[in-house]
């Protein structure tokens, strides 16, 4: 028996190393890799679907199936074809972006408020926003979605890294005990439990912890909204609106965030939001940021082709939760489509830079061919090199995309 538990102790610190160097455990089995991520995938579903407490302050109500975080009376349908959009779609399987076709009434969609606080927004029913008090309900609701997003993650993570070292425990056992020739409760061991960290693990562990401080920091802008959908008037939040006289066929509701000079983040609400009319471009950010929102409103605001470089870099460099017209997004070739969606997740810019290629050319040739009603002498330089660079813009080709599961590899080895 001595010499049975010194062998399990020196065969189960081999294969403990063993383990401890791979970078997963599915290394050689495609699919049982297949089939993790695909039960990842179901566990994730079946937390953002099921029923949770509303979002409203001091409401323990339960939500109803679907919120809508954009109307969809107003935007959504205005963009849709056949009452469908397409969005981009993560594909944890494949580790990149995919645009998916989804109807409206599924589009944007998620379980925030009980019935009777889902009727706080009243502009879906008058199917436009155009008071101060509509503008803070939509900052509120798309910073619900955000927080009940992100616990959505943490509770998949967890669960998922459950699942993980389940399975690798079990692998390591049987190798244990395939070269001890015997199961381990035979020499007196009841149960053997490790708890070691290889690098998917300690990637999952890197996600948590970033999801964690992301729900924090939510937490935060949750608390403040709240108080200025209670006072119905801003106070806690900083907001502005654009309205743009121009159509946009595209809907966005949704985060991004840069690093000031001294490192710390500003994280800024933003809405894009069509209407028959125009679009109406919304962002909020805390009190204490004021200066940047005032700040990036007035450079993009200048001048047309500017507000349209804002658009396109808010749906690359800053949040993937929009929703674009169809025939908008086929005039596009192929290539350009996989660019912009690889994009979307190998991009280390952020909103303050422009995005390098162009989304929207209809707009973009629109913009370009008739700024103003000037002859082109009387142009600043500043707008002479504006037009120079979007016309540029219309032309790049062919497309350099760097494969995801390599930039996925090199962002937590980084930020490890």
């Amino acid at each position: 028996m001595k010499n049975d538990i010194a062998k399990f102790l020196e065969i189960s610190e081999e294969i403990e190393e063993e383990y401890r160097k791979k970078r997963t455990i599915f290394e050689d089995n495609h699919g049982e890799l297949k089939k993790f991520v695909h039960n990842g995938i179901k566990i994730n579903n079946n937390i953002a679907k099921a029923p949770k407490t509303c979002m409203f302050p001091n409401c323990s109500n339960e939500t109803i199936k679907r919120s809508h975080t954009i109307q969809s009376s107003a935007s959504l349908s205005l963009i849709a074809e056949s009452n469908h959009v397409l969005q981009p779609n993560w594909n944890d399987f494949d580790a990149k972006y995919y645009m998916k076709k989804v109807g409206i009434n599924e589009a944007s969609v998620f379980t925030g408020f009980c019935k009777d606080h889902e009727q706080i927004f009243n502009f879906e029913k008058k199917k436009l926003i155009n008071e101060e008090f509509d503008i803070i309900l939509q900052v509120f609701r798309t910073i619900c979605r955000e927080v009940v997003n992100i616990k959505n993650v943490v509770l998949t993570l967890e669960k998922v890294v459950e699942n993980y070292k389940k399975i690798r425990q079990d692998k390591m056992l049987a190798n244990i005990e395939s070269k001890l020739e015997k199961p381990v409760k035979s020499i007196g061991i009841q149960k053997y439990t490790v708890d070691l960290t290889d690098e998917t693990s300690h990637v999952y562990n890197l996600q948590l912890k970033e999801c964690t401080k992301r729900l924090n920091e939510f937490k935060s802008f949750y608390t403040h909204a709240t108080t200025d959908v209670l006072n119905k008037q801003v106070n806690k939040l900083s907001y502005t609106a654009i309205k743009f006289d121009q159509f946009f066929p595209v809907s966005l509701a949704g985060v991004a965030s840069f690093s000031k000079k001294n490192g710390k983040k500003v994280i800024f609400i933003i809405n894009i939001l069509p209407y028959e009319d125009g679009t109406l471009m919304l962002a909020a950010t805390s009190k204490k940021e004021k200066y940047y929102l005032e700040k990036y409103q007035n450079h993009f605001s200048q001048h047309p082709l500017m507000l349209l470089n804002m658009v396109e870099s808010w749906m690359v460099h800053g949040s993937d939760h929009w929703f674009i017209k169809p025939s908008e997004w086929y005039k596009h070739p192929i290539e350009k489509q996989e660019k912009i969606l690889n994009d979307l997740y190998v991009t280390e810019k952020n909103i303050f830079s422009n995005y390098d290629l162009s989304i929207f050319d209809d707009l973009r040739t629109k913009f370009i061919i008739q700024p103003y009603n000037i002859s082109n002498d009387d142009y600043s330089d500043s707008l002479k090199n504006l037009i120079d660079i979007e016309k540029e813009k219309l032309k790049i080709s062919p497309y350099f995309i760097k494969p995801t599961s390599l930039h996925r590899y090199e962002y937590w080895m980084k930020n490890q």
